[in-house]
């Protein structure tokens, strides 16, 4: 291939190459992804001459290394004078950008798949030990995909724990705002050639939507227009086939939560139509167009995904008339939504199949006036009530990337190659990764602090002498360890001291290269520490008396209660009476209740009942089984319509049956802990699976599993991999 083929005409001669193989037959020969012949074979429309693609030695004009991400970027942009031809490929300029993005996920996979056998993870004294004993290179265990691979598992559960600490410091969120892309806006129009449609151009919306994304929470986070915003949420997420969206929670200061508040802020009514031409017909438009849901069902259209069998819509629109908005124990309060004989307006919509027809308030989604009259389009604008409703909006912005998986091999690689075979690439969401634009953003930042017992720090080392040497030099100082040393420096000591080690950010900044805790001089920070099992022994009481101590000056200092030391963090915790009364039990499970999901809440439950025996189980089940219990009432209360009280009982029961199940693989039952057996007769059709339920993810899943109902082409694949799988027979498709 040349290196400098010009612009000279060329005749391309294919042949078959006699293989050197022993059987003497012709085969393929492959070649890495990321080799500089890639491109220009697998697209030879758009790079015709056969000019080199990228490869690890492409260089910029300062003779420095150029990573694929940057050199797609600089390809991809338009300059004065000429015109960028791959923006005129139309579908296969979908395809190149998202084998380009493919391309630099793998190179880092790679990476990370080829140094798993050099990088080990242990504890701090067994590394010192394995030098000492000279066998480093058999010692610790492997390093797995990590947290700080975006978009793995790990990092997605990382941003949920991160976020979830804004809940505890702050309290819940005062609004939740989705935020989606009208795809046919003026600006994007105006950027569009000749022939074009929106999604001609990925690389255009996502970047006219980040910009509109951050303009939005500038006007939130800076200008103020809901009040002093102390802390936000921000998630993109992409549509199959569709462009980029994003998940917003706010923290608004001192919001005093009155009806006349919320509807200063928040609509759900058709504004007056007003005449031809004017500001107010414009708006009265854009609600029609952007903010009614549907309509669907046997008045709408079936075939939209919130219709459910009884041709009801799981969102229960059409809402009942409001005269005012009332605040009542749901999730969301009930906005006013006026009829037409209370001053409410009305609109006429098409429908496919059934023409125009006449519309109400009752089928408007809630929405910011400002918001929707400045970025035009569809903005959908909640207020939190309860914090029952904040774990499911959390969990729904953090399930991830939507990914399947048919078949699971499990080996060495296991969680890369799961991670290859489940991940779902559209050409936005390439763009997006390419350029390099953030997809979660949480403000103020959050800080995880370890925890680990004396020299029981995890250290990551090349499996070699000098690599673990150099790791344990590196690794001798860490977050915990400095704090320790803050609070006994002259200087900063008073300060420190003042300050238990979960708030040392408030005061505090971690200098990860000097590895030191300065005197923090601007911003904001959370700090975190990691959550700790109680069946995990010393290091769980260790963090109970970080979380109830200030000024510690060592892991001694923490030990020593009226002057003398004791000989376990658990004697401490005692001495202190933080474990009396199952005093300890309850604040573990206070602090779960605040940042996890029902199944986990029941796991723990059991746990502290198999492991750590309580004094009184059946006053922590009832102090409890609510917040143990809020996916079954959420389920019950949909699928069953039964009396508050009668539908209390049966979640009640359900929580029985939960707890139980959990109990008989350790050889024990509810009446092993005093707590009653489930009633038999009541348990018919109980939910006897412990899987987590969030309405929001699993309404997200069917509709997207729902998107065949639409399209002949797609049902008839989905339909004929499905009964491939239902009857375990392999096919080509």
């Amino acid at each position: 291939m040349p290196t400098n083929p010009g612009n000279s005409e060329r005749t391309v001669v294919c042949s078959v190459r006699q293989s050197q193989t022993e059987n003497g037959k012709d085969e393929l020969q492959s070649f890495q992804a990321y080799h500089r012949a890639y491109t220009p074979l697998a697209y030879p429309i758009l790079f015709p001459k056969g000019t080199d693609g990228w490869s690890m030695s492409t260089k910029n004009i300062d003779d420095k290394p150029v990573t694929l991400t940057a050199y797609v970027r600089f390809h991809l942009m338009e300059r004065l004078g000429s015109e960028n031809y791959l923006h005129r490929a139309g579908k296969l300029y979908q395809q190149w950008i998202t084998d380009e993005w493919a391309r630099a996920e793998k190179q880092r996979l790679d990476f990370i798949r080829r140094n798993q056998l050099k990088l080990r993870a242990n504890l701090y004294k067994c590394v010192r030990e394995s030098t000492e004993d000279r066998n480093v290179e058999s010692s610790g265990r492997m390093v797995v995909l990590p947290a700080s691979y975006c978009g793995s598992d790990r990092w997605y559960h990382r941003g949920y724990k991160n976020a979830m600490a804004l809940v505890q410091k702050y309290g819940k969120p005062t609004f939740f705002l989705t935020q989606t892309f009208d795809v046919n806006c003026p600006e994007v129009k105006a950027e569009l050639k000749p022939g074009q449609s929106p999604y001609d151009r990925p690389d255009l919306l996502c970047r006219i939507f980040n910009l509109k994304r951050k303009a939005l929470l500038d006007d939130i986070t800076k200008r103020g227009i809901f009040g002093e915003c102390i802390a936000y949420v921000s998630v993109v997420e992409f549509q199959k086939r569709g462009a980029p969206h994003s998940h917003n929670l706010i923290w608004i200061k001192d919001f005093e939560m009155t009806s006349q508040n919320i509807d200063n802020v928040i609509s759900a009514e058709i504004p007056p139509p007003g005449d031809e031409g004017s500001d107010d017909r414009v708006f009265h438009d854009l609600v029609v167009k952007q903010m009614i849901h549907g309509p669907c069902g046997r008045h709408g259209n079936m075939r939209l995904g919130c219709v459910q069998e009884d041709g009801t819509c799981k969102r229960k629109y059409p809402w009942e008339f409001t005269p005012n908005t009332v605040i009542g124990e749901d999730n969301f309060p009930h906005y006013r939504r006026r009829s037409p004989e209370e001053g409410g307006n009305v609109a006429k919509k098409y429908v496919r199949g059934k023409g125009l027809i006449e519309i109400d308030n009752r089928l408007v989604v809630p929405y910011s006036p400002y918001l929707l009259k400045k970025y035009g389009c569809h903005i959908n604008m909640e207020y939190c009530h309860t914090v029952v409703s904040v774990k499911y909006l959390f969990l729904y912005h953090f399930k991830g990337e939507v990914m399947v998986t048919v078949v699971e091999d499990r080996h060495k690689d296991g969680e890369i190659e799961t991670y290859i075979t489940r991940r779902y690439m559209c050409a936005c969401q390439a763009y997006w990764r390419t350029a390099e634009f953030v997809t979660i953003e949480i403000k103020p930042s959050v800080l995880q602090l370890p925890l680990h017992l004396p020299e029981e720090q995890t250290v990551t080392y090349e499996a070699t002498q000098s690599g673990a040497r150099d790791a344990l030099a590196r690794n001798a100082k860490t977050m915990m360890s400095e704090y320790f040393e803050a609070n006994k420096c002259p200087e900063r000591g008073a300060a420190a001291r003042l300050l238990k080690y979960e708030d040392f950010t408030d005061s505090f900044v971690w200098n990860a290269k000097d590895k030191r805790w300065n005197e923090r001089q601007r911003g904001t920070q959370i700090g975190r520490m990691v959550s700790i099992h109680p069946g995990n022994g010393d290091i769980f009481y260790l963090r109970l008396l970080l979380k109830n101590k200030v000024g510690a000056t060592s892991f001694q200092d923490l030990q020593t209660v009226d002057g003398e030391e004791l000989p376990t963090f658990k004697a401490a915790c005692v001495a202190l009476e933080l474990c009396e009364d199952d005093k300890q039990w309850y604040e573990t499970m206070e602090e779960a209740v605040q940042i996890s999901v029902p199944s986990v809440i029941r796991d723990l439950f059991c746990s502290i009942l198999l492991n750590c025996q309580p004094t009184d189980p059946p006053g922590l089940l009832k102090e409890f089984s609510a917040a143990m219990s809020e996916d079954y009432a959420r389920k019950r209360s949909e699928i069953l319509n039964l009396t508050t009280e009668e539908i209390q009982s049966i979640v009640y029961n359900d929580l029985l049956i939960a707890l139980n199940k959990l109990f008989e693989p350790h050889g024990n039952s509810n009446a092993s802990f005093d707590i009653e057996m489930p009633d038999k007769d009541m348990a018919v059709n109980a939910i006897v699976d412990d899987t987590e339920y969030d309405p929001s993810a699993q309404d997200f899943f069917v509709e997207n599993i729902e998107l065949q109902i639409g399209n002949k082409e797609q049902s008839k694949i989905f339909n004929r991999v499905k009964r491939s799988v239902d009857s375990e027979v392999g096919d080509l498709i």
